[in-house]
């Protein structure tokens, strides 16, 4: 494919630098053009291996601008046999989606405001939006809160638009410049408190709210330094301003710098008073140098993936004021800054890949005009709740991927909360309630009809009769797209069920592709199913890591009163159905042991009731064990849970028993030092000593010692947890499993 990058500028943008990287990487052939004279953008484009051109004409005459630029984009793309435009920001856009009657390249216009052309209530401004919104075929926009506003203020078509978050290469930013770092902090003598700035000077940036700020801190006593990148119309004000108010030495302006994380490491913390954001970039290279920042609540995607634990959110009408408390308050504590500053450097990091990201441009760049959209029906059984279903559906939501489940719901006279958490999220769920093996006919015909209804085109099933009922229902529909997850690659040989090899079989058989969540999964399908190595497709399981990141100490303590959670007690957490292979034997026996030494000790378990309940409970009774072993059941609130223990235990007992393990990931999530058995997830995560305390199979032994190691070391087994989130990242975020399960979805619907 021939990609254009269509600019009105010519300054770094390294998002649009990533994205013609990871093209070019894709044997893609990549081009930019610009409306402004060759430039540093140029420069690095081209060092990069992409074919940089620059057109310029005076802007004086507007339709003469207009018209020379139609024309020569339209000579430009017949020239070069352009096949895709991406016009970036809405000079660019509306010239691109004129031509596009002119041209056969497919032109995406690409959005990087939000309501900014409201506020500055531009007649121009405005009128070129709505041309743009008008005429563009595909809008892609870089958060979901600009799609909203278009949506709802704009009355744009939602079908048109597209979602895709700023996408880096991180390592196109130069690493940071220590010494420049100390050269920037030469003049700042020790107990300042560094701000910095950087945007345009424009009105709804609110630069002079930055400016109001320093001065009233300086009123209050503080030493206080605030630098301010950029440029604009507003300059001359600025300067005036900081003169007036003999702020010369408090203030200095810097201009444009290419070094810019250089002045983010030299800063303590990052204002943002801008009113008007769609994603703002100056805060993923704030977290790249690890700076926090002070940033208004309800403007652009700040609060849809950060937390109070790495920004301070304030509000806008009192943006001063809050900043001001802020700054009064963390004077003297830059550990905490600190501390804010790792950890938005983390979520930027996961966000905003463009490894994590790049899979929707793939289907962008794929051309196929004819090409099928998913329409996703889940078919599921023997399910009560499920976070990391409702947080995929969630995400597929966002990205306006049509998507329903379709619940065989097993549950006697009980709602499924991923039911009722699915449809509160506004996502279609159908309850199809199974009495017995006969219904399972009726339960085909309903199916059915639900699928007809929402005009599916993908099936994707998992569980013993979601698999049989979905693979049926897409078989008998003539559905090709037809996928399953195994969620237990072993579990019809470790209870020798003749029923669910035979369910497992067909299911195998009846399915395009078999997702794999786990390395020891892979290993039980390949080599005793016997399922083919094209056919098999691993993609983990999958966190929203925020939701473990921002729990309420209300939560927590709500659990902690209602699960009767002692602060005087050590009290562990095992989340595991009550099934023989979960290994609660061993953990019972090492009860047994650890509270002769101390009684402190508690172990709480959750989870549904299995085949093996009543041999828990007899088990925990026979060693006189009900004070401090106790089965719980169902836990609405697992997060909190997970924050609420000192422990978790999970120790299924092999390594192919437990095919995946939602807890123990979701213990990474919470930073939840952990004592595990290498098995599902923690066979290809777990490291003993380093991020959890690893014990052998069927071992109570084993069990009995760890307990105690983590009880007597806590301060260690806080590092495992801390460790094992960091682990977990790279493996385990919503974005990774949405972007992988697209590419599955795609490949079956349009090869």
């Amino acid at each position: 494919m021939k990609i254009l990058f269509y600019t009105p500028f010519n300054l770094r943008s390294r998002d649009t630098e990533s994205l013609m990287q990871a093209f070019l990487k894709q044997k893609h052939e990549v081009l930019l053009l610009t409306q402004s004279e060759k430039g540093i953008y140029h420069e690095k484009c081209t060092s990069l291996g992409v074919k940089s051109y620059a057109y310029f004409t005076d802007k004086k005459y507007k339709y003469l601008f207009i018209l020379k630029h139609f024309i020569y984009l339209i000579k430009f793309s017949r020239k070069n046999k352009i096949d895709i435009i991406y016009a970036h920001l809405e000079n660019a856009s509306m010239i691109a989606v004129l031509a596009q009657y002119f041209i056969k390249a497919k032109v995406i216009s690409c959005r990087h405001v939000t309501e900014e052309p409201h506020l500055l209530n531009s007649k121009k401004y405005l009128s070129q939006i709505k041309l743009v919104n008008k005429l563009s075929k595909m809008i892609i926009v870089v958060s979901q809160q600009c799609k909203d506003f278009m949506v709802n203020v704009e009355n744009v078509n939602p079908s048109k638009i597209k979602v895709i978050n700023l996408s880096y290469n991180f390592s196109l930013y130069d690493p940071i410049n220590f010494e420049n770092v100390n050269l920037i902090n030469s003049n700042n003598n020790s107990g300042v408190l560094k701000f910095i700035m950087a945007s345009r000077f424009i009105k709804n940036k609110k630069p002079f709210t930055a400016l109001e700020l320093i001065k009233k801190l300086k009123e209050d006593g503080l030493h206080v330094k605030l630098i301010i990148l950029g440029s604009g119309p507003l300059e001359k004000e600025i300067k005036n301003w900081i003169s007036v108010n003999n702020l010369e030495n408090e203030i200095s302006l810097s201009g444009y710098v290419d070094n810019v994380l250089d002045y983010f490491a030299a800063s303590d913390i990052l204002l943002i008073p801008s009113i008007t954001e769609s994603s703002s970039v100056v805060l993923k290279e704030a977290g790249l140098a690890k700076t926090t920042s002070i940033i208004c609540k309800n403007v652009g995607d700040a609060e849809s993936y950060l937390s109070n634990e790495d920004v301070f959110f304030v509000n806008k009408e009192n943006f001063i004021l809050e900043a001001r408390e802020i700054a009064i308050t963390h004077v003297s504590k830059p550990d905490i800054l600190k501390a804010m500053g790792q950890n938005l450097h983390k979520k930027v990091l996961e966000r905003f890949s463009i490894d994590n990201n790049l899979a929707h441009y793939d289907s962008i760049n794929s051309n196929k005009e004819n090409e099928l959209v998913p329409r996703i029906a889940f078919v599921s059984s023997h399910i009560h709740t499920s976070l990391q279903f409702e947080w995929f559906e969630e995400e597929l939501y966002k990205q306006n991927i049509y998507n329903i489940h379709v619940i065989i719901n097993t549950l006697q006279n009980e709602e499924p909360l991923l039911h009722t958490e699915l449809l509160k999220l506004g996502i279609k769920s159908y309850l199809l309630n199974y009495k017995n093996r006969l219904s399972l006919f009726t339960l085909l015909f309903s199916l059915r009809k639900i699928i007809k209804e929402n005009k599916i085109n993908v099936i994707h099933t998992t569980l013993p009769y979601g698999n049989l009922i979905g693979q049926l229902a897409a078989l008998s529909l003539g559905i090709k797209a037809r996928i399953t997850t195994c969620e237990n690659a072993s579990w019809a040989f470790d209870y020798n069920s003749r029923r669910q090899k035979i369910i497992d079989r067909f299911t195998f058989w009846s399915a395009k592709k078999v997702i794999s969540v786990a390395d020891t999964a892979n290993d039980f399908l390949l080599n005793t199913w016997k399922i083919k190595p094209s056919n098999l497709v691993q993609i983990n399981h999958s966190l929203k890591f925020i939701e473990y990141e921002s729990v309420t100490s209300e939560r927590i303590n709500k659990i902690k009163t209602e699960l009767n959670i002692k602060p005087e007690d050590f009290t562990m957490g095992m989340i595991a159905r009550t099934e023989f292979w979960k290994g609660h034997q061993y953990a019972v026996e090492a009860m047994a042991e650890v509270v002769k030494l101390y009684p402190n000790i508690k172990l709480l378990i959750c989870g549904s009731i299995g085949f093996d309940h009543q041999k828990l409970l007899d088990l925990i009774s026979k060693n006189n064990l009900e004070n401090n072993v106790k089965f719980i059941g169902f836990v609405n609130d697992t997060v909190a849970f997970l924050k609420a223990i000192k422990v978790q235990i999970h120790i299924p007992i092999n390594k192919y028993v437990e095919n995946c393990g939602i807890s123990i990931i979701e213990g990474m999530a919470a930073k939840t030092p952990q004592l595990l058995t290498f098995s599902g997830y923690s066979y290809q995560s777990a490291k003993h000593l380093k991020n959890a305390y690893v014990v052998d199979y069927c071992n109570s032994k084993e069990v009995t010692q760890g307990i105690i190691y983590l009880y007597t070391n806590y301060d260690e087994a806080i590092a495992f947890g801390e460790q094992a989130y960091k682990d977990a990242l790279d493996q385990y975020t919503t974005e990774v499993k949405y972007n992988k399960h697209m590419q599955v979805y795609n490949e079956i619907l349009n090869n």
